[in-house]
């Protein structure tokens, strides 16, 4: 389970080279990965 400030709790769909895939919900956002995590956007709970 992942966290994002405005989305909430979302889970991990897909990890590729550069991108991960989350699911918030019924929706899917798409975040630069491992950058994401790194500067703060998603926090690992």
């Amino acid at each position: 389970m992942l966290t994002h400030k405005t989305f909430g709790s979302g889970k991990v769909v897909r990890i590729t080279d550069d991108k991960i895939i989350v699911a918030f919900g019924k929706a899917e956002k798409m975040f630069l990965f491992p950058d994401a995590i790194r500067s703060g956007f998603l926090k690992i709970d």
